[in-house]
């Protein structure tokens, strides 16, 4: 019969109790991804490759971190959605044909090119796609 108490996985959706610990969590996970260092100073511990390697090394650190980096990734993911919804109206919706055009060519770069719509300020996009139309002339769309 096994006596030791067997420790049950922690819940990564939950903040962890030690507050140092948790901003760490989220500066690392966030702003400061890929710098260990930094997030660990500006959570309040003082900056050593072992304190670093022990923050790191921590199963309750590491499952929280890898939480709150996945809800980042499906929140972009959602973001794109929108975005990409947003364009498809106002390609649809706007009174200017030339506010048409520049939605659609950047839902095109975005779905096609698999890249971040840019801002519609500035001007027409760079690579704008080759277009054609049938039918007359007419001045509207």
């Amino acid at each position: 019969m096994n006596t030791q108490k067997e420790k049950t996985p922690r819940d990564a959706s939950r903040t962890i109790a030690n507050k140092r610990k948790e901003l760490f969590c989220e500066l690392y996970s966030f702003e400061l991804w890929g710098r260990a260092a930094e997030a660990a100073s500006k959570a309040g511990y003082q900056v050593t490759e072992r304190r670093v390697r022990e923050l790191l090394g921590d199963p309750e650190i590491r499952e929280r971190i890898r939480f709150l980096r996945k809800q980042l990734a499906e929140q972009t993911v959602a973001d794109e959605a929108w975005i990409q919804k947003n364009f498809v109206d106002i390609a649809m919706n706007a009174d200017k044909a030339s506010d048409k055009l520049r939605a659609l060519a950047t839902l095109y770069r975005a779905v096609m090119e698999k890249e971040k719509p840019a801002p519609l300020s500035g001007g027409e996009p760079e690579s704008f796609p080759e277009l054609s139309f049938e039918g007359e002339e007419d001045g509207s769309l």
